[in-house]
């Protein structure tokens, strides 16, 4: 039971001919049909890519959104096969038409749309998001990671309605949905944030389904119905630890442990996430005369290497002065940084740790199935690659740097979120706060 397409080449023109073919063993029913739709014959393996497997579209689909009409078509008549019962020639006939001459059609709902269900609207924000038919509130396609987030986040919420043996719709979603649903997932022994990501997810695509004008149940803005959020027990490394770790002798490892390590310390002197600090080019990298006025009054110019980047995740443009130590590190690549993949910086950092003897135990507390737990781990166990992020971030706190200046950096758009970052001791922050003020001395 599937739809698919296929091409037939036209002698005459040179094109093919785009047919769909609509499948179903258990009525008995085969049907083919023309589309209307053409495509050159050198792009016909890219074609059964793109729709057929629903992956997303690059900047050659053609204006008039003929790639993506075909894969809302082939969605409906999925969907019509699951759920309508036996489908007529007639009735694929119909809709294969309605998609025909759609030549401009809508990326948020189907001709169904005042009557769509939650499913199938699901179904239909899943493939909007992926195809960049729906961006986000800046009007920017969603990334990646974000696309794969709410797909895991629809797939739970599908098998929860599979496991309730129930189809769910708008005016289901209400707190009483929300306390089964979360149950369900503390029974599955998931952690509090994984709960709250899937919440946080359907109560995004339920605002969607709103701004659309579908009938939504109000239940989901309900205080109740809130997204789960516990603070992680991440480490981060003192300059202490870090000496250790770069006075680590990785003679005899491969090559790539030295390379993670520079990448890492490049993470923890520009205070970026990993999808930033790992990507650094030297188009990136520039010299600059800043004028200084000096506490004395007396003014100069001071040269400064500063590293320029627009943060793939928010797109905030941040402008990072580069420290002596980052300094050192850039000056050992002559040519273009070293870029490894995230699981190999974490793999070789860990190891690098554990040989620079950082193996204090650390307690952590996890809140798993509706329950806390403590667990303890060496260290070292627990650096990865936004350990660098963490510690890049404390480190200037405990510095002394003003925290809107370190927001500027970081691009963090508020102290509140900044706070998350900052991992600095009890004792080092007592420390750090009768040195600074005379209140406490």
């Amino acid at each position: 039971m599937a739809t698919r397409f296929f091409v037939r080449l036209s002698s005459f023109t040179g094109m093919s001919s785009i047919y769909v073919r609509v499948r179903s063993r258990k009525t008995n029913l085969d049907v083919k049909m023309s589309t209307d739709y053409f495509i050159s014959s050198s792009e016909t393996s890219r074609f059964f890519k793109e729709v057929s497997e629903l992956s997303g579209l690059s900047a050659t689909e053609e204006p008039g959104g003929q790639l993506r009409n075909l894969r809302y078509l082939k969605s409906h008549l999925d969907y019509q096969l699951l759920h309508e019962g036996k489908l007529t020639k007639e009735k694929i006939r119909e809709t294969v038409n309605y998609y025909r001459f759609s030549r401009d059609y809508p990326s948020t709902s189907l001709s169904m749309t005042s009557t769509m269900t939650l499913g199938e609207y699901i179904r239909q924000y899943l493939m909007d998001v992926r195809s960049g038919g729906r961006t986000t509130f800046q009007g920017r396609n969603f990334s990646r990671a974000t696309v794969a987030s709410i797909k895991v986040a629809m797939e739970k919420f599908l098998r929860f309605q599979d496991a309730c043996g129930k189809s769910f719709d708008f005016q289901d979603i209400d707190m009483q949905f929300y306390r089964d649903y979360t149950a369900w997932l503390k029974r599955r022994n998931y952690c509090i944030n994984y709960i709250g990501k899937m919440i946080g997810s359907l109560k995004t695509v339920i605002a969607s389904a709103e701004a659309d004008g579908l009938p939504v149940n109000p239940a989901y803005k309900n205080l109740a119905f809130k997204v789960t959020r516990t603070d992680v027990d991440s480490i981060y490394l003192t300059r202490e630890e870090l000496d250790r770790i770069n006075a680590v002798d990785l003679a005899g490892m491969p090559h790539h442990f030295a390379e993670a390590r520079d990448i890492f310390m490049i993470g923890v002197w520009t205070a970026q996430r990993v999808s930033d600090y790992n990507h650094i080019q030297k188009k990136n990298i520039s010299t600059e005369t800043v004028h200084v006025v000096l506490k004395d009054g007396r003014a100069l110019d001071k040269v400064v290497r500063t590293i320029r980047l627009i943060q793939q995740k928010t797109k905030k443009k941040v402008v990072i002065p580069c420290s002596t130590e980052l300094c050192h590190i850039l000056d050992r690549y002559p040519g273009e940084l070293p870029t490894l993949p995230k699981q190999v910086i974490n793999n070789d950092m860990k190891e690098i740790g554990r040989m620079a003897g950082i193996t204090d135990s650390v307690e952590v507390q996890i809140t798993r199935g509706g329950n806390i737990s403590k667990e303890y781990y060496s260290k070292y166990e627990l650096i990865h690659t936004h350990t660098a992020r963490r510690t890049g971030a404390t480190l200037m706190y405990l510095s002394g740097m003003n925290e809107y200046d370190i927001c500027r950096i970081t691009g963090h758009s508020s102290l509140k979120m900044l706070e998350k970052y900052i991992k600095a001791g009890e004792l080092e922050t007592v420390r750090k706060l009768t040195e600074e003020y005379d209140y406490f001395k």
